[in-house]
C-alpha cells in the first residue's frame, strides 16, 4: 500500500512526436487527454511542413506544451527533447506514444503500476494493430543471432500475452520511462535517428541492471508505418545502420564473437535482399553510414561495458536475456542456410 500511495505523488509526462501528421495527430492527443491518470502533455514537433504544429496550437492552446524543431531531429533527437524538458520540469516519468497511436483511457495508470518495483526502468505496452485484434508488438525481443524483432508481430491477439511479465525491451511507441534511470544509462543514441533506438536504450538499461516490465492492460492501438513510411527507404537504411551498432555496443567480449558470425549471414543476407526489391542506394547508405560510425560506437561500448562490470552485471547474465534462434523472416536467407550449416547447433 505504501509503495501506491508514493506512485500516487510522482509526475507523469507524456511525450508525442509530430512530423507531418496532421491527418492522425489529434486522435493521438485526444486519447491523451482523456486519460484517467493526470498527466501533463508536451508534444515535438520534427519540423512539419504541412500545418500541423499550426493545427495543434489552434485546436488546444494551453491543453498542452508544444515545442518546434528547426530540423527534423528524428524519433531520438525529438524523443531526447522530452527527456531533458521532463528533467527541467521535475517529472518523475515521461510516457512516449506515437503520433500514430491511440491510448486506451487507461493507458497511463496501467503503465505507473509497474513501477512499485524500484528496480524497473521501463514500463511497455501491448501495441495492437488499429483494428484491435492483430499485435504489433509485446515487448521488444533480441535474438542471440543479433538481430531485434518485436514480440508477437503478426499474430492474432488471442490472449497469449495477457501474462503481466518480463522482456527484453520496451517498445519507444508506448513505453513509460522512470527519469531516475534516464538519468543513470542515458538518453536515446541520437545517431540511431529512428529504428533500434529503443532496443539500444533497454539493453543498456538491462547491462545496468534495470528491468522492463510489459503490462497487458496498457493498451495502445498503433497505424504501423504511417510517419516512416513518408520517407522513402527510410525503414531499410535505418536497419541496415543501426542493427550492427546496437551490438558493437551493448555485446559482452564473451559473446561477441559467437553473435557477430550470425549476424553477418543476416546483415548480408538483409544487403542481398534490399538490392534485390530496388533499394540498393539505401541499402548503400546504410552501409557507408555505419561503417563512418563503428569507431565512434566502440568508444562508446567501452564505457557501458565497463559500467556494466562495475554493477556486478555478469555476462553470463546477459546471455540469458538473447532469445534463442533467430527471427522467423530471416530463415529463408541463402546466407543464413549457410551459416546453419557451418556452424550447425543450433544451442543458441
Amino acid at each position: 500500500m505504501d509503495k501506491l500511495n508514493n506512485l500516487e505523488s510522482k509526475k507523469i509526462l507524456a511525450v508525442v512526436l509530430c512530423w507531418n501528421n496532421k491527418d492522425i495527430i489529434k486522435s493521438c492527443v485526444d486519447s491523451l487527454l482523456a486519460q484517467t491518470e493526470k498527466t501533463e502533455i508536451l508534444v515535438v514537433d520534427n519540423s512539419s511542413t504541412d500545418g500541423s504544429y499550426q493545427i495543434l496550437e489552434k485546436e488546444y492552446g494551453t491543453k498542452i506544451n508544444l515545442v518546434k524543431n528547426a530540423k527534423n531531429l528524428g524519433f531520438t533527437g525529438g524523443a531526447n527533447i522530452g527527456f531533458r524538458w521532463a528533467k527541467e520540469n521535475g517529472f518523475d516519468y515521461v510516457a512516449l506514444l506515437n503520433s500514430d497511436a491511440v491510448a486506451d483511457s487507461k493507458w497511463l495508470a496501467e503503465l505507473k503500476l509497474n513501477f512499485t518495483d524500484s528496480k524497473v526502468g521501463i514500463s511497455t505496452s501491448k501495441i495492437l494493430k488499429l483494428d484491435g485484434k492483430g499485435v504489433d508488438t509485446t515487448g521488444e525481443e533480441l535474438y542471440y543471432w543479433g538481430i531485434a524483432s518485436p514480440r508477437g508481430r503478426g499474430e492474432i491477439d488471442s490472449g497469449q500475452y495477457d501474462k503481466k511479465e518480463e522482456v527484453f525491451g520496451g517498445s519507444g511507441g508506448a513505453s513509460m520511462y522512470r527519469m531516475k534511470m534516464i538519468e543513470d544509462v542515458g538518453m536515446f543514441d541520437e545517431d540511431f535517428f529512428a529504428y533500434c533506438e529503443d532496443v539500444d536504450l533497454s539493453f543498456r538499461s538491462r547491462l545496468f541492471g534495470w528491468m522492463v516490465m510489459y503490462n497487458p492492460k496498457a493498451t495502445v492501438r498503433h497505424a504501423i508505418g504511417a510517419s516512416s513510411s513518408k520517407i522513402s527507404g527510410l525503414t531499410v537504411r535505418m536497419s541496415i545502420k543501426n542493427q550492427p551498432m546496437l551490438l558493437i555496443k551493448n555485446i559482452p567480449l564473451r559473446y561477441l564473437p559467437g553473435v557477430s558470425i550470425r549476424y553477418s549471414a543476416l546483415w548480408s543476407g538483409a544487403i542481398i535482399s534490399g538490392f534485390k526489391t530496388g533499394n540498393g542506394k539505401q541499402v548503400t547508405l546504410g552501409v557507408l553510414k555505419f561503417m563512418v560510425l563503428i569507431p565512434k560506437k566502440f568508444v562508446q561500448r567501452l564505457k557501458i561495458q565497463h559500467k556494466r562490470r562495475s554493477r556486478g552485471v555478469r555476462s553470463s547474465g546477459v546471455r540469458k536475456l538473447l532469445k534463442s534462434g533467430f527471427p522467423e523472416e530471416t530463415k529463408n536467407y541463402l546466407t543464413v542456410k549457410i551459416a546453419k550449416k557451418i556452424i550447425f547447433w543450433d544451442k543458441s
